[in-house]
């Protein structure tokens, strides 16, 4: 998992700008841009910061709010053969919907669990096939 500042530098005040809402912060909220399949986004692997200055309090918070069902659309980017370190741009290559099932706060060990979402009335890849 990576975090994304958009085009914007990739530093923790950035990424909490996009974070901020009510009652999570009082911070002015930075609008989410519009994106499109092949724009290049700014990647950014650890976040650093404390109490609710770190990105990762903010998105417990949005967990414990409910924000939006906890179902979001995320950027999907292609990080080429990069297993062991993430670049600092990457294309997007589609978007995919998730759920936020799970934040831990706890330092370097933070983590955040998803569930990918599937529209049951769509036709899956796999339906396609014999």
């Amino acid at each position: 998992m990576a975090w994304t500042t958009f085009n914007e530098a990739a530093n923790t005040p950035t990424l909490r700008g996009y974070l901020n809402r009510p009652p999570c912060s009082t911070g002015t909220a930075t609008p989410f841009p519009t994106l499109l399949v092949g724009n290049s986004i700014t990647l950014a692997n650890g976040v650093t910061g404390n109490g609710a200055n770190n990105p990762v309090s903010l998105l417990q918070c949005w967990f414990a709010q409910g924000f939006d069902d906890r179902k979001f659309v995320v950027p999907v980017v292609d990080t080429g053969t990069a297993c062991t370190s993430i670049p600092t741009s990457a294309p997007v290559v589609g978007f995919v919907g998730v759920e936020l099932l799970s934040v831990t706060n706890a330092g370097a060990s933070s983590s955040a669990g998803f569930q990918v979402l599937w529209r049951p009335d769509l036709a899956q890849p796999w339906d396609a096939c014999p």
